[in-house]
Formats: structure tokens, C-alpha cells, sequence
């Protein structure tokens, strides 16, 4: 939208609820947040920003990507031929900054990639932005932080909300509406959150001033922009005492869209005049998560299986939008991911706590364009994590810690042209090959106020942290149709992250979080032109 766009007026209905549908701390599933623990319950600002259901709320966030646009350091933006909403955390992208719901990682396993505008922010409590420092206990690929969605949990006997919304155009017409529910039962011994949402958008508005182009044969409503997300999730929680809890979890998302093309007619641009629709935007998720205290210590596990599948419908015109269509190529892509992780919190002394944390992660990435045979990949990831927090005295504490991840290509059955065939298309196998990486931290938080004799809560910190990315299966095997040569020995991105921040509190209504910081990035995975190979026509890129 320009600043001469059409204006889009909302209006919410009054939501009705058993309790306020601000969810305080108690509402928050605390088994899905990943933080740095620290002792004898002493809070460490490391930077993190979190977004708040009230601030969803208040200004109207239905979606996670215009949540995100809330926090400090976070811009959206849309990426790529799929016109997906996407955010970068202090210019990291997509790629580089992972997305978890409750702790589990949701990207998708061919290319890594999330978009965020398919993803409902109803049934959640809140949403943490980890930046640089970000805890190693997250697991690999965290080069510039992690994003952590983090679901509703009821702490009533009975509580529950429905709500929706319309938005105008300027002229009086309805073009989107979203209606969404929650019910949740906490029992004590035992608990249980269920949510559904849909959003729908049947066109976005065009700028006042827009002149008709041959891609774009009409003012007001932009050629093939609507939406429809759909979203079920449900919760089963067992807590047989203070301490312990067994959580059973079910989502499951339905989304399709349209894609609008491009509206100019300057062939200088080099955009390809295309409509492209996406059918079926699914994604399911099963997860079992639990969490057992053994006196002072603890001990997390997170079991999951995802699911994706999606398919692309495309067409290519060349006589404007309302002539004549050539069928394109359909696409297919049938993913899934199963993993599991144990997360253990160790009380070393009073004022020492020690996280240790293993990931153990497989990801399928199954596709088929048209009616050509189907590929297939199978990546296996793992880490292992050390995380120590250790609590000097009253002023200084230390937070240091190492982890070591490992990941491996176990099938990579391509299809296309390559050396051994390089003028007849067949499936082959690839290379299968492996990479590791070690990341560390190191961070001192200062408290000022035993420091400066102050009653005042405020927090200095200084911290570096380095960190990596493995290359997706997209990075290392994708020949672009026959444009790229793979790469299957790609090696991993690399940061190092240096940072002063301070954190507190200005006054009660005021606080203040404010960093200097820089980040230096090595190994940046890049496509560069090549010479020509067999199966790589020229320009070639690799």
C-alpha cells in the first residue's frame, strides 16, 4: 500500500469472554519457551524482545508477521516469486532466523523458508524475538536469533472468548473478514486449550491514482489477491502435582491464496508476466511435550511430527491478464519433519545452573512438477548444547556456553539433466554430503542498582555470540531448471555478534531496552556465475 492507497477501515465485533482476553504470564504455555535460565529466579535482560497478546490485540495483529513488525529490530517485508510475508531481525532473513511454535522448529524442510502470513495469532499468548544472543538450547541454524511463538495455557476452571472483525474500503464494500474463538479448562490435575480461526480476504485495494496497465486491466482491486487461512489447534495437559506436566498438542492449518502479478508494462523490468495460485497451503503438526522435576533439577522433552503439503498452480499470458492463458506447470510439494529433543536444567550450586540440550531432527522434501517423476531428499540434524549461568554476586553474573551441530544428506534423488545425461532429463542420484559447526556465547550482565547504591532494577550487558546456518536442501541441490549446478558439500553461513545493551525501568509506567550492536558475517552463501558444464546452459550460476 502507497500513502495514496485506498483506506481500509476494520471493524472488531465485541468479543464475548468468560475472563479478560488479556493473557497474563500464568496463561502462557510455559513448556514451550526456550530462555536462559538463571538462579535463584534472578531475570536476565539478553536482548530479547516480546510481543504480547494485549499488543495483538490493541493494534489489530491477526497475523504473526504484522506481529512481529511490533518488536524492536523486526521489519517485514514480502520475498521472492511466492510473494511471501517474511521478517528480518536486524537485517537477518528468513533463512537465518528460524521460526518455532512452543519451542519446535516449523520452517519448511526444503528450503527453509515460513511464510508468516499463513500463520493466525489467535491462539497464542505471546510471541519472543531472541536476537544475537539468542539461546543455544534452541538447537542449530539460530545465525541471527530465533523466533518463538508461544501458545495460550488456561489457568481457570473455565475461560473462553469469540471474536471477528469486517474491513471496509473507503467506498462502503466488504473485502475481508476473520472470526476466531478460544475455550480452555484448567482442572488441576488435568487441562485442556482449544482454538479455531479464519481469516478470509477476497481482494486488497489498488492506489487512487493507479493507471489500468495490460497486466493490470482494472482500478480499484488488485488482479488475484485473495486469501484464506483457516487453523485448528487443541492441547491435553496432565499435571499430577506442582511440578510435573504431559502435554498432548494438535494444529492444523489449511491456507490458499492468489499471487497478484505483475501490473506494470515495462519489459526493462525483467519480471515474467505470470498468475500463479496456490490450491493448498496445509501444514499439521502433532507434538507431545513434557516437563519432570526431580527436586532442583529438571528435565524437558519435546516429541513432534510435521507435515506440508502444497501445491502451485501456474500460468503464463502474453496478451494481458484477460487474453489468452498458457498453462504453466503445476507444483507439488509433500514435506514433513519428525525430531525430538531433551532439554535438561541442572542446579550446580545456588547460584549455578547448568542447561544441557540434544536435537535430533530427520526432513523428507518430496516434489513433482507436472507430470515429471518425483524427487527426493532426506536430511538428518543434529546438536548437542551446554548452556552454564553462574551468578557471581549480587552485581555480575556470567552466561557461557558451546554447542555442537551436525548435519547430514541420507538420500538426494534429483531429477533433470546432468553430466552422466546431459541432453535427456531422468532422475539421479545426487551426492550425499555432510556438514558441521560449533557455536559459543559469552556474556556478563552487570545490575545496576546494588552497583550504584540505587533502588533501581535497570541491567547492563555485554555479550558475543557466535553462530552458523547449515545450507538448505534448496542451497546445496536445486538446479533452477537446469540453471544452477548443485553444490552438495555446501558448508554452513557463520556470525559473530557483538553487543551493549542496557534494560530497566524508567519510571512504573516506563522501561527502557537499548543496545549498540554489530555483526560480522562470514561464509554468506551466495549464487555466482559459473562456466558453463554439461546440464548447466550458460549464463550458469552455482
Amino acid at each position: 500500500m502507497t500513502p495514496f492507497a485506498h483506506r481500509t477501515l476494520l471493524l472488531s465485533l465485541a468479543a464475548i469472554s468468560a475472563q479478560a482476553a488479556v493473557a497474563e504470564q500464568k496463561n502462557t504455555f510455559s513448556l514451550g519457551e526456550i530462555q536462559i535460565s538463571a538462579p535463584q529466579d534472578e531475570t536476565l535482560a539478553t536482548g530479547s524482545s516480546v510481543v504480547e497478546l494485549e499488543d495483538m490485540r490493541l493494534h489489530d495483529r491477526e497475523t504473526v508477521d504484522k506481529a512481529l513488525a511490533l518488536a524492536p529490530g523486526v521489519n517485514l517485508a514480502y520475498m521472492g516469486g511466492r510473494a511471501e510475508q517474511v521478517v528480518y531481525v536486524r537485517g537477518f532473513d528468513r533463512l537465518q532466523v528460524p521460526v518455532y511454535i512452543d519451542g519446535i522448529p516449523t520452517y519448511v524442510p526444503y528450503d527453509g523458508n515460513i511464510d508468516l502470513g499463513r500463520f493466525t495469532t489467535y491462539d497464542l499468548s505471546r510471541i519472543e524475538v531472541a536476537k544475537g544472543f539468542a539461546s543455544l538450547l534452541y538447537g542449530p541454524n539460530t545465525l541471527g536469533g530465533a523466533i518463538n511463538l508461544i501458545t495460550r495455557r488456561p489457568a481457570e476452571v473455565f475461560e473462553g472468548e469469540v471474536g471477528g472483525g469486517l474491513e471496509l474500503t473507503d467506498h462502503g464494500n466488504v473485502n475481508a473478514y476473520r472470526s476466531y474463538a478460544n475455550l480452555g479448562s484448567n482442572q488441576g490435575s488435568w487441562w485442556m486449550q482449544g482454538g479455531v480461526s479464519y481469516v478470509d480476504y477476497d481482494y486488497t485495494m489498488l492506489p487512487d491514482d493507479f493507471e489500468p496497465t495490460n497486466n493490470q486491466q482494472g482500478k480499484g482491486r488488485r488482479e488475484n489477491s485473495d486469501k484464506r487461512d483457516g487453523k485448528f489447534s487443541y492441547k491435553l495437559g496432565f499435571t499430577p502435582n506442582d511440578t510435573d506436566e504431559y502435554v498432548l498438542g494438535y494444529v492444523q492449518q489449511e491456507g490458499r491464496k492468489g499471487q497478484p502479478p505483475y501490473a506494470g508494462d515495462l519489459p526493462a523490468t525483467g519480471q515474467r508476466k505470470r498468475w500463479w495460485e496456490w490450491p493448498k497451503w496445509d501444514k499439521t503438526s502433532l507434538f507431545l511435550a513434557t516437563n519432570t522435576r526431580f527436586g532442583e533439577h529438571g528435565l524437558k522433552t519435546r516429541v513432534y511430527h510435521d507435515t506440508f503439503k502444497n501445491s502451485l498452480e501456474s500460468f503464463v499470458y502474453n496478451n494481458g491478464i484477460h487474453g489468452a492463458m498458457q498453462p504453466g506447470f503445476p507444483s507439488k510439494y509433500d514435506d514433513e519433519s519428525s525430531g525430538f529433543s531433551v532439554e535438561g536444567d541442572l542446579a550446580l550450586s545456588e547460584g549455578n545452573r547448568l542447561g544441557i540440550a540434544y536435537h535430533f531432527k530427520e526432513d523428507v522434501h518430496r516434489s513433482r512438477d507436472g507430470s515429471d517423476p518425483q524427487t527426493h531428499f532426506r536430511d538428518q540434524t543434529q546438536s548437542i548444547a551446554l548452556e552454564d549461568t553462574l551468578r557471581l554476586n549480587d552485581i555480575f553474573s556470567v552466561v557461557g556456553g558451546v554447542s555442537y551441530n551436525y548435519r547430514k544428506s541420507l538420500e538426494a534423488e534429483n531429477f533433470g539433466t546432468n553430466a552422466a545425461s546431459p541432453r535427456v532429463k531422468t532422475l539421479y542420484d545426487e551426492p550425499t554430503g555432510s556438514d558441521d559447526a560449533v557455536n559459543s556465547q559469552l556474556g556478563l550482565f552487570i545490575n545496576t542498582g546494588p552497583l550504584l547504591d540505587i533502588d533501581h532494577n535497570g541491567q547492563v550487558r555485554l555479550t558475543v555470540a557466535r553462530k552458523s546456518r547449515f545450507a538448505t536442501i534448496k542451497d546445496r541441490y536445486s538446479t533452477r531448471f537446469g540453471t544452477v549446478i548443485p553444490s552438495p558439500d555446501l558448508k554452513s553461513e557463520r556470525a559473530t555478534h557483538y553487543e551493549l545493551g542496557y534494560s530497566g525501568a524508567i519510571n512504573r509506567q516506563w522501561t527502557l531496552d537499548t543496545a549498540l550492536f554489530v555483526s560480522n558475517i562470514e561464509d554468506s552463501i551466495q549464487q555466482v556465475t559459473v562456466a558453463p558444464v554439461a546440464g548447466c546452459a550458460a549464463p550458469c550460476g552455482q
